[in-house]
């Protein structure tokens, strides 16, 4: 009778590796991004202020790594295809949730960074709260064409 309805699938499992999933739909086929590296004062391009460089409220600390800023220029080279394998593996984890409101949640646009960034979603657990906001609203503006400027 419900035979149209398919049966749930077990949550991917992190493996040993930070960030590393069992499930290879994560992000199978796609071109590996550029490791993240701490961002320093001396890679400022101009005095102008970046909408893809979010500066952090204080250093964070991650993996013996000190970062002060979180560069987001990766998300220039995000293809159609990482938002949807992206969504799909959110929607795997929460499969209740609302795929029309996915780029508002909060977690969605952590798993957006940790491509971008080549970081674990670990990383995120840790940040400052209004970091994480900021963190947040810098993705969709970029998803959504905000400039960055009020």
């Amino acid at each position: 009778m419900n035979a149209h309805i398919s049966s749930v699938q077990e949550a991917p499992k992190p493996t040993a590796a930070y960030g590393v999933y069992e499930d290879p739909a994560l992000y199978g086929g796609l071109d590996e991004p550029s490791p993240a590296v701490p961002f320093s004062d001396a890679d400022a391009e101009s005095e102008d202020e970046d909408p893809l460089v979010l500066e952090l409220t204080a250093p964070y600390t991650f993996g013996g790594a000190t970062y002060d800023k979180l560069d987001l220029h990766g998300l220039e080279g995000l293809k159609a295809g990482d938002l949807k394998r992206t969504a799909k593996l959110y929607m795997k984890l929460h499969p209740a949730a609302n795929p029309a409101t996915l780029e508002s949640n909060l977690e969605y646009t952590f798993l957006i960074a940790s491509r971008v960034l080549a970081q674990p979603l670990e990383f995120f657990d840790d940040l400052p709260a209004r970091d994480a906001i900021a963190l947040k609203t810098s993705i969709v503006g970029f998803l959504y064409g905000a400039d960055g400027t009020d």
